[in-house]
């Protein structure tokens, strides 16, 4: 039987992937700080802080033919406050394990799971696994990118190691944090008016669902000719559309829309998207889900 293992199992996409996995017919167990998971989906779990070397050592990775690396901190924000806890935690979860595959002689795939964000936005669309990345990122991107070098000195010491670079998460559970949560937080606080700030400008967002489909698909594909793939849609989309999209499915009228000053980012792109090409290529994967189709499912499991 197929057997994978996910760090982070407890979050936003583990649990989603859990899902997929299973319909794929996969074992599936799980990693996470906590002493007990309400993933009922589990078939094993595995309670252990990642960052401390010898709790990653008493993990069981017999039989494991995929490990997805997704366990770590991903709000951007927070990592402004936060950066030497966020390159600390996003670089260690990835280097424990590794040292302990490395040292049980370990035959099998590590998706390591890294961003989007690490790209400059100062340079041509779309965005390709050879563009440029950004050395003046957020603390968030600049953790992930030291957390690729430390899959690359895996490769180099003999591990299968994949990058995967997700570019924006949307759809069903996603926490507060985040553009569309957040939007509809506020459109349920006050549906008349929006204080926002520049809603024009454009991203790149694939639905969490279709996100994890590609980690599976790159754990599972014979014929990788890269080390690093993105995960996009290849379009991008506003938020002033990601607005009247929520209104639509939340039956409200769409609010009007107030630029808060204090809420713009001065230098902020107004377009930035991904070519998606080498994962399509590489993997045959496809996007299956729309953005009506993400945020009908996100209202819907608010409502649930």
């Amino acid at each position: 039987m197929k057997k994978i293992l996910i760090t982070g199992v407890n979050g936003f996409v583990g649990r989603h992937l859990t899902t997929v996995a299973k319909e794929d017919g996969y074992f599936v167990g799980g990693v996470a700080r906590e002493e007990d998971t309400d993933n009922t989906q589990l078939d094993a779990y595995y309670p252990a802080d990642l960052t401390d070397q010898q709790a990653v050592d008493a993990i069981d990775l017999e039989n494991y033919n995929i490990i997805i690396s997704l366990a770590g901190l991903s709000r951007v924000g927070e990592s402004f406050d936060k950066p030497e806890l966020y390159k600390k935690v996003n670089v260690d979860v990835l280097r424990y394990m590794l040292n302990k595959l490395q040292r049980s002689q370990w035959h099998g795939r590590v998706i390591a799971v890294s961003t989007g964000a690490i790209y400059s936005p100062d340079q041509s669309l779309p965005l390709t696994e050879d563009s440029k990345t950004n050395p003046d990122a957020s603390p968030y991107a600049i953790s992930k990118l030291l957390m690729e070098e430390v899959a690359v000195q895996g490769l180099e010491n003999g591990i299968d190691v994949v990058i995967a670079r997700p570019f924006n998460h949307i759809g069903p559970g996603q926490e507060p944090g985040f553009l569309v949560p957040d939007m509809y937080q506020n459109l349920l606080s006050d549906p008349k008016a929006l204080h926002v700030g520049n809603v024009d400008t454009k991203r790149d967002y694939t639905d969490v669902r279709d996100v994890c489909r590609a980690y599976i698909a790159l754990g599972e594909s014979e014929s990788l000719k890269h080390q690093v793939y993105n995960i996009c849609s290849n379009v991008s989309v506003s938020g002033r559309e990601i607005i009247e999209t929520l209104a639509k499915h939340m039956d409200t009228p769409v609010p009007e829309i107030i630029i808060d000053q204090q809420k713009l980012r001065p230098n902020d792109p107004p377009e930035l998207y991904g070519d998606n090409s080498r994962l399509v290529s590489d993997t045959n994967w496809e996007k299956t889900l729309s953005l009506q189709d993400s945020i009908a499912d996100f209202v819907k499991s608010r409502a649930d």
